[in-house]
C-alpha cells in the first residue's frame, strides 16, 4: 500500500512551515533520502542499462540520430513550460491548497499550449534538419509532454515532503515500463521508436504514481495572486533552465546540420551513454538536497557543513566509477553495445572525464535555489552558451569529427565550472582548501586507480597477452586499491547510512 500522504493545508490557513529539525535528525533524514535515491537509481540503472544494451545492438547510428534529435527538440519545449513555478512550491515556507491548485492549472495549461506549439513547429523542424520522420516523433512526444506537466505538482509535493522512498519506487516502476517499451519496439523492428516510446511511457507512469501516492486532487480554482507570490522564483528558474538548455544542447541542435545521420548517431550515443551512470545515480541527489538545503537557508554554518560533507560523499561515488568507465571503454563499449559503436569510444571517454567536475558541482544548483540565488545559474549558463555556440559553428563549418567536438566542449565546460562552483562558495562562506582537505585521500586513490589501469594495459600488450586480461586484471586491482585507501570514509558513510535507515525509537543522539 502507498504511504499515507501528508495533508495539505486548508485554502485560507497556511500550512505549517517545515519543522526545524535538529541537525542530527535532518542529517539522518537526508542520508535516508539519499540512500533511497542512490539505491533506487542503481537498481533502475541496471534495468535501463540492460535495455540500452539490447536496443543499441538492434538499432543503427542513423536510428539514434533521429531519436536523439527528436528528444533534444522536446527537451527545449519542455523547458518552455511552467515547471519553475512548481519547483517554487518546494522553496516556499508556507503552502496552501489554493497555491497548489493554481500552480497545477498553470502548468497543465502551459503543457497544452507548448504541445500546440510543437504541432505547429514539427513540419518546419523536419524540413530544416531534412529528417521527415522528425515530424511524427515530435507529435507523439508532445503528448508525453502534456502528461508530464499534469503530473508536475503531485511530484513536487512528494519532493517537498521528502518522501524519497515513494519517489524512487515510482521512478523504478517507470524505468521498468520505459525499458520494456524500448526493448519491445527495437525487437519488433520499429527502429528509432525504441527511443521515443520509452519517454512517453515513463511520463505516464510517473504522473499516475505521483497522483496515487499523494492523493492530490486539484480543485477547479485558480488565483493569480498565488502565482504572483512565486513569480520571481518561477520566472528566474524558467530563464535559467532555458539558457541552460541551449548551453547543454546546442551541440545537438547545431551539429546535425553538418554531419551525416550516422556521424551524429555516434556522437549522440557517446554523450548519452557516458553520462548515463552519473545521471541515473548521483544527479538524482539534487532532488534530495534541494528541500534539505531549503530548511537550512537561514543557518549558513550548517548549510556549509552539509554541502561539504554531501559533496565528499558524491565524489566518493563519482571518481572511481568514471575512472573505470574511461579505462574500460575500449573494449567494453563495442563488446556490450556492438561493433557499430566503436567509433564513438574516444568521445565517450572525453564526456566521461567531465563527470569529475560534475561531481564537485552536483549540489551547486540546489544550494543556490535554496538560498534564493536562482538568477546566478542563468548568468553562468549564459557565459557557457556564449563560448559554446560560436565554437560549434566553427567546428561544423570546418568539418570537425566527433572526437574533436567532444574535446572542445570538454575544454569549455572545464573552464566554466570552477567559476560557477566558486560563486556558491562565496555566497555560503566556503573555501576551496576546505574541499581539498576532504578530498585529498580520494584524489590520491583515484589517481592510483588510473595509473594501475594504464599500467595493466601496457603490461598485457608488452607480454603479448589478450587485451581483456589487462583490462580485467587492472580493473580488479584498481578497485581493490581504491577500497583499501578509502576504507575509513566508506565505513563512516556506511555506519551513517545504517543509522539513517534504522527505525527510530527515540531521537538520534549523534551528530551528522
Amino acid at each position: 500500500m502507498p504511504e499515507t500522504p501528508p495533508a495539505i493545508a486548508p485554502e485560507i490557513a497556511p500550512a505549517a512551515a517545515p519543522q526545524a529539525l535538529p541537525e542530527s535528525g535532518l542529517g539522518l533524514h537526508v542520508v535516508a533520502g539519499a540512500t533511497w535515491s542512490v539505491g533506487g537509481t542503481l537498481l533502475r540503472q541496471a534495468i535501463i542499462l540492460a535495455a540500452a544494451v539490447i536496443v543499441a545492438r538492434l538499432l543503427t547510428p542513423a536510428d539514434y540520430a533521429i531519436g536523439g534529435l527528436a528528444l533534444s527538440m522536446m527537451a527545449l519545449f519542455n523547458v518552455l513550460t511552467a515547471q519553475g513555478f512548481a519547483q517554487a512550491l518546494i522553496q516556499r515556507p508556507e503552502l496552501t491548497d489554493l497555491a497548489c491548485d493554481s500552480v497545477f492549472w498553470l502548468t497543465s495549461a502551459a503543457g497544452v499550449v507548448v504541445a500546440g506549439g510543437v504541432a505547429l513547429a514539427a513540419p518546419i523542424l523536419a524540413r530544416f534538419y531534412q529528417q521527415p520522420a522528425l515530424q511524427t516523433t515530435l507529435l507523439w512526444l508532445a503528448l508525453g509532454l502534456v502528461i508530464g506537466m499534469i503530473g508536475t505538482v503531485p511530484n513536487t509535493l512528494l519532493q517537498r515532503a521528502m518522501r524519497f522512498r515513494a519517489i524512487n519506487l515510482v521512478a523504478l516502476a517507470a524505468g521498468v515500463i520505459s525499458a520494456g517499451l524500448g526493448v519491445a519496439a527495437a525487437w519488433l523492428g520499429y527502429g528509432y521508436w525504441a527511443l521515443i516510446l520509452p519517454s512517453i511511457g515513463s511520463n505516464l507512469a510517473v504522473a499516475l504514481g505521483a497522483f496515487w501516492l499523494t492523493a492530490y486532487r486539484p480543485a477547479l480554482r485558480f488565483r493569480w495572486a498565488e502565482i504572483r507570490q512565486i513569480s520571481t522564483f518561477g520566472l528566474a528558474l524558467l530563464g535559467s533552465n532555458l539558457v541552460q538548455y541551449f548551453s547543454d544542447n546546442s551541440d545537438y541542435l547545431i551539429m546535425p546540420r553538418f554531419w551525416t545521420p550516422t556521424t551524429f548517431g555516434h556522437y549522440y550515443f557517446a554523450f548519452e551513454r557516458a553520462r548515463q551512470p552519473f545521471n541515473l545515480t548521483v544527479a538524482q541527489l539534487g532532488v534530495v538536497f534541494f528541500p534539505a538545503f531549503s530548511r537550512l537557508q537561514g543557518e549558513r554554518e550548517r548549510l556549509r557543513r552539509a554541502y561539504l560533507q554531501s559533496t565528499e560523499f558524491i565524489c566518493l561515488i563519482v571518481f572511481p566509477l568514471h575512472v573505470l568507465l574511461i579505462g574500460l571503454a575500449d573494449p567494453l563499449v563495442p563488446w556490450l553495445f556492438g561493433e557499430q559503436w566503436r567509433p564513438a569510444v574516444p568521445a565517450f571517454q572525453l564526456f566521461a572525464a567531465y563527470s569529475f567536475m560534475r561531481g564537485l558541482g552536483t549540489l551547486v544548483s540546489p544550494a543556490l535555489l535554496a538560498i534564493n540565488r536562482a538568477p546566478a545559474a542563468l548568468w553562468f549558463n549564459l557565459f557557457r552558451l556564449v563560448l559554446t555556440v560560436p565554437a560549434l559553428l566553427v567546428l561544423g563549418m570546418t568539418g570537425a569529427d566527433v572526437t574533436t567536438v567532444a574535446l572542445v566542449l570538454l575544454a569549455v565546460w572545464m573552464l566554466q565550472a570552477p567559476f560557477y562552483i566558486g560563486y556558491l562558495y562565496r555566497q555560503i562562506g566556503l573555501r576551496w582548501r576546505e574541499t581539498w582537505r576532504g578530498l585529498r585521500r580520494l584524489v590520491l586513490a583515484t589517481s592510483l586507480m588510473a595509473a594501475i589501469l594504464v599500467g595493466s594495459r601496457w603490461g598485457a600488450a608488452a607480454a603479448g597477452w589478450p587485451l581483456w586480461t589487462g583490462v580485467a586484471g587492472g580493473g580488479l586491482l584498481s578497485v581493490l586499491t581504491f577500497l583499501t585507501l578509502t576504507r575509513s570514509p566508506i565505513l563512516e558513510g556506511m555506519a551513517f547510512v545504517r543509522r539513517a535507515l534504522r527505525p527510530a525509537t527515540s531521537p538520534p543522539a549523534s551528530s551528522s
